[in-house]
């Protein structure tokens, strides 16, 4: 198959020697033997690989250009389930910075409800400690605060720059999706210190577009899993954690259109989202729209 295929080969050969074979070697060195299922479970595992750089190409999109929002979409679209066969390459391709960081749904589970890793009480109570703990670094409070609140991906939050905060009056805002995105004075506040804060991991004197979270590559912003881990350390909580559990609390009050233009997601990874967490707005409007208007009554 990769001998047909030699743009893809040039990411897949090495990513199959050096990961799942491996990983291979290394099961059976503990098993005492290659499992009869050894070869099958590769050759499957390359074949999603292969399809999901071929629907890159259909979308126009590389791995370089890759966001969360694709990953959604190309999980939704039929592929729900093969996260398992798609992790291990996009973790890959992270490490040798072919592309960002992506949250996958966990392995072995259907994104939905029960897959929520915290309740809506403690998400609520991680919020206030990020808000409210001046312990906690600046960096780490803000990145907690914006996936708590908004369930912002690490790739989006490590590509702020002051240049993303825009205010009007009393009111902030935040360029993230395809609308301004409102955050509360307290969120506010820890942006404008971020962005007032002269930081510069890097020795290097090399001119950056004024990230948030800058990090040790000259030029760079800090990298999703560093950010991840400074989430993890001083907040107690995973980008993943968050992501859903904000998702899950946005889904339940807003119809999918609202919610893919306020997050930059897509209208149909919306539209999953909210199957989970509420009924067919489609039939809410529909009776809405045929209900007599109480003003008449």
């Amino acid at each position: 198959v990769l001998a047909t295929r030699p743009q893809e080969a040039r990411l897949v050969r090495p990513f199959t020697h050096w990961v799942l074979l491996r990983r291979a070697r290394k099961r059976a060195d503990r098993q005492g033997r290659a499992a009869d299922s050894t070869g099958r479970r590769l050759r499957a595992q390359v074949y999603v690989v292969l399809e999901f750089l071929a629907w890159l190409g259909q979308e126009g999109l590389t791995l370089a250009g890759l966001r969360q929002e694709h990953v959604d979409t190309w999980l939704v679209s039929g592929n729900a389930g093969r996260q398992l066969q798609i992790g291990p390459f996009l973790s890959w391709a992270g490490q040798r910075g072919l592309t960002d960081e992506h949250v996958l749904p966990a392995a072995g589970q259907r994104r939905g409800p029960g897959e929520v890793l915290m309740t809506e009480e403690q998400r609520w109570q991680q919020l206030r400690n990020c808000l409210n703990d001046a312990r906690l670094s600046l960096e780490a409070r803000a990145t907690g605060a914006l996936a708590l609140l908004y369930g912002l991906t690490l790739t989006q939050i490590r590509q702020l720059t002051s240049a993303d905060i825009h205010t009007t009056g009393d009111h902030t805002y935040l360029k993230v999706g395809r609308q301004p995105l409102f955050i509360p004075p307290r969120i506010a506040t820890l942006l404008h210190q971020l962005a007032a804060s002269p930081r510069r991991r890097s020795l290097l004197p090399i001119d950056s577009p004024g990230w948030l979270f800058p990090g040790l590559v000259p030029g760079e912003p800090l990298s999703g899993q560093a950010l991840g881990d400074l989430l993890q350390r001083h907040v107690g909580v995973s980008g993943r954690a968050t992501r859903q559990a904000a998702l899950i609390a946005f889904a339940a009050e807003l119809p999918p259109p609202v919610l893919a233009d306020l997050l930059g997601l897509t209208v149909q990874t919306a539209q999953r989202w909210a199957s989970y967490t509420q009924p067919d707005w489609a039939a809410y409007l529909q009776a809405r729209t045929t209900e007599p208007s109480r003003r008449e009554e």
